[in-house]
């Protein structure tokens, strides 16, 4: 019996997603821009119809219908009789102010991060990163006020989720004392502060962060419980503490400075107190978390020595220190998390 052509034949690919993700940027710009005009807290209220926007964002004729339908397209937007208003994603997560706002991704993308991935193809022949020789991208940041504060919107994005994660894993109750390295503004040691009377923090980071944490914190009025220690972390010494958190942090260090950086909180850390580790960490069989290895890709573009790491890296050096690892698991949208205590 014979088989047809049709049952033997294969189905070509669908070239349409590779297209996709050769055009990604246009809908990643037209996110900046959105929030750049302040699209989505101009929606916050209720919808609107399309010259009203024009009018309130300023917004040319020729380009506002097919701007504004391509956030529709994109499901940031809902379009019905005419009138323009968020969906449930922007409503969320794009209303400039509200907690759990996460533009300060676009942004700090928009501000910092978009010119240098378009010399991807220099780092992947040179190795190098694309920032000026010498200079430093987190203290260069730091230097430009607008930058570092779209910069902290984005890392304390997920601050709520991360402070509801925190409390399920460790027994805050015995813990007194919290040093967050790395801290950046306080939010996320505020946030742990304000949830535990016994409980006092210190945020450890560079110099130029400290007008944003003193600004946080005392909004916050934790100024007596929540302080601020200017320091390296890579070389100052740590404090004594019953816990300490590594957010972002060891991402932006070479292996030896990750291990040594362990270390030093073993031998700071009290008996039984625990070390929390986040990252935007790759999965361990590096396949599947294509942000991640993306992002490490973006490490490389702005600093010499810093990249991404998966979980079961994270757990050799901490086992390699002394620790017990208790906890690996998914924190957030993005990241994941690594808790390990030291034995009492």
């Amino acid at each position: 019996m014979s088989t047809s052509p049709a049952s033997t034949a294969t189905a070509e690919p669908d070239p349409l997603p590779v297209i996709e993700l050769a055009m990604a940027f246009y809908g990643s710009r037209a996110l900046m821009s959105a929030l750049e005009l302040g699209v989505f807290t101009a929606l916050a209220d209720g919808g609107a119809d399309r010259s009203l926007l024009e009018e309130k964002l300023g917004l040319h004729p020729r380009t506002s219908q097919d701007f504004l339908d391509s956030l529709v397209a994109l499901r940031l937007l809902t379009r019905e009789d005419g009138r323009y208003a968020n969906s449930a994603l922007a409503e969320r997560f794009l209303v400039r102010g509200r907690d759990g706002y996460v533009g300060g991704f676009a942004e700090m993308g928009s501000a910092s991060l978009y010119p240098v991935w378009g010399k991807l193809t220099d780092t992947l022949r040179t190795g190098e990163p694309q920032i000026p020789a010498g200079s430093n991208f987190f203290e260069g940041l730091y230097q430009r006020p607008e930058a570092a504060r779209k910069f902290m919107d984005a890392m304390d994005a997920f601050n709520a989720d991360i402070a509801a994660t925190l409390e399920e894993l460790a027994d805050w109750s015995a813990c007194a004392t919290l040093t967050d390295v790395g801290g950046a503004r306080g939010d996320l040691a505020a946030r742990l502060v304000s949830a535990h009377p016994q409980l006092s923090a210190t945020c450890m980071d560079l110099p130029g962060v400290q007008p944003l944490f003193d600004e946080r914190v005392g909004e916050a009025g934790l100024a007596d419980r929540v302080a601020f220690h200017s320091a390296d972390f890579v070389h100052d010494p740590l404090p004594a503490s019953d816990a300490f958190i590594f957010g972002h942090i060891l991402h932006g260090r070479d292996l030896d400075q990750r291990q040594d950086l362990i270390d030093r909180a073993y031998a700071a850390l009290s008996p039984g107190g625990s070390l929390f580790i986040y990252d935007r960490m790759i999965d361990d069989n590096r396949n599947t978390k294509a942000l991640s290895l993306l992002g490490s890709l973006g490490m490389a573009l702005v600093s010499r020595i810093g990249s991404e790491y998966t979980p079961a890296d994270c757990r050799r050096w901490l086992e390699r220190a002394g620790f017990e690892v208790v906890a690996v698991r998914p924190l957030a949208a993005t990241d994941t998390i690594v808790v390990a205590r030291k034995p009492a």
